[in-house]
C-alpha cells in the first residue's frame, strides 16, 4: 500500500474535519500544514494532526517533491491561486467547493489540469452520504419510476456567523455574484443536477431578508427544466427564520422519496417506509478513497472539474435569471 506525503493548506473548520479523517488513515502522512500566519492557534493545530512542518508560504511548500497531494481548504476567493500553482508543481490536488468564482479562473485551471497531467477533485462530500447514495441508485435503477419532479431545500439561519465574521473570508467576493449560492447552496444544486440529469433551463428569483448588506440577496426561489422532461423546484435561504433544512425530495411514477422516507401506492392505498441509511464510513474518507482511486488509475473523480464548471455554470444561469427577471437556458 502507498502511503501519500500530504501538504493541507489551511486549517479551518473544514481543516480539522478532513485531518480528523485523515491522521489515522494508513494511506495519508500529513506532511506540510500551510497557514495565513504564525500563530499558538495554528502551531497547536499542526501538533495536534502530528504535521512535520508548518509554513505560511505554500510556494516552497509545494516545491517539496516528497509532497503528493496538496489538500486545498484555504479561504474560497483563493482556491484558484492555490489549485493552479499546485498543479502547476506537478501535484495531484482536492480543493473544496467552490473551485472557483469566474469564467476566466476556470480557464486557468482547465490549462493547469492540462498541462500537469495530475488529478484534481472538488470537495463535494454530499455525493457520498449514503441517504442521496440510496436515492441516486433508486433513480437510476427506474425502481421509482419516470422522475417527474426534483425538489431541493437549503435553509439555514447564518445571520449572527455572517455578522460575526466568524469566518471573515466569507465577505471576500466578485462584486458581481449571489456568495451564498456558491458557498452553501451548491450542495443541493450539486445533488439535484447529479440525480435530476442535465438542465436545459432555470427561471429564479431571489430577495433579502437580514443579508442584503454582506451577501446582496440571501434567499432564492428556483424552478428547473430537465432534459427528462421532469420539473425542479430548490428553496434557499442563509437568513431563514426556521428549522434547518437540507433535504431532497423525488417524485417518481411508481415511488417517491421524501427525505429518507419511501412512498408507493398498494392497491391505491399510500404506504410508506424508511429507507435503510447506513454510513459506516464518512463522507470525507469515501471521497478520499476515490482521491487514491483515480490517481492510481488515472481515473476522472465523480467530482472532477467537469461537474465543478457544470454547478458553477447552473449557479450563474441562476444569477442571471435573477438579474434579469427572465429564464435562461444552459
Amino acid at each position: 500500500m502507498k502511503k501519500y506525503d500530504i501538504c493541507v493548506v489551511g486549517s479551518g473548520f473544514m481543516a480539522r474535519k478532513h485531518c480528523v479523517a485523515l491522521m489515522n488513515d494508513p494511506r495519508a502522512s500529513l506532511k506540510t500544514l500551510v497557514v495565513a500566519e504564525e500563530s499558538e492557534k495554528n502551531t497547536a493545530f499542526g501538533k495536534e494532526f502530528g504535521f512535520y512542518s508548518v509554513d505560511t508560504n505554500l510556494d516552497d511548500a509545494i516545491k517539496n517533491k516528497e509532497i503528493d497531494i496538496v489538500l486545498i481548504i484555504s479561504p474560497n476567493h483563493l482556491h484558484e491561486e492555490h489549485v493552479t500553482k499546485s498543479l502547476n508543481n506537478e501535484k495531484h490536488v482536492f480543493c473544496e467547493k467552490p473551485l472557483a468564482y469566474s469564467e476566466s479562473e476556470y480557464k486557468n485551471i482547465k490549462a493547469a489540469i492540462l498541462k500537469s497531467g495530475k488529478i484534481l477533485q472538488v470537495g463535494m462530500n454530499c455525493r457520498y452520504r449514503q441517504q442521496f447514495v440510496n436515492a441516486k441508485r433508486m433513480a437510476d435503477s427506474g425502481e421509482l419510476g419516470a422522475i417527474k419532479l426534483v425538489r431541493g431545500t437549503y435553509v439555514f439561519d447564518l445571520v449572527s456567523s455572517i455578522r460575526l465574521k466568524e469566518k471573515k473570508w466569507w465577505l471576500n467576493y466578485p462584486g458581481d455574484i449571489y456568495p451564498f449560492l456558491h458557498t452553501g447552496a451548491i450542495h443541493a444544486l450539486d445533488l439535484l443536477r447529479w440525480i435530476g440529469g442535465r438542465i436545459l433551463r432555470v427561471s429564479a428569483f431571489g430577495n433579502a431578508f437580514e443579508l442584503k448588506k454582506e451577501w446582496i440577496k440571501d434567499t432564492f426561489a428556483v424552478i428547473i427544466e430537465f432534459e427528462s422532461g421532469a420539473i425542479g423546484e430548490f428553496l434557499c435561504s442563509a437568513s431563514a427564520t426556521v428549522k434547518s433544512d437540507f433535504n431532497l425530495d423525488i417524485w417518481g411514477t411508481q415511488k417517491s422519496i421524501s427525505g429518507s422516507d419511501l412512498f408507493y401506492k398498494e392497491k391505491n392505498v399510500l404506504e410508506s417506509t424508511t429507507i435503510d441509511v447506513q454510513q459506516p464510513k464518512i463522507d470525507l474518507m469515501l471521497q478520499f478513497d476515490e482521491l487514491i482511486f483515480s490517481i492510481e488509475n488515472n481515473k476522472v473523480p465523480l467530482n472532477s472539474f467537469d461537474e465543478s464548471y457544470l454547478n458553477f455554470s447552473l449557479i450563474k444561469a441562476i444569477e442571471t435569471s435573477v438579474n434579469t427577471n427572465k429564464s435562461v437556458k444552459l
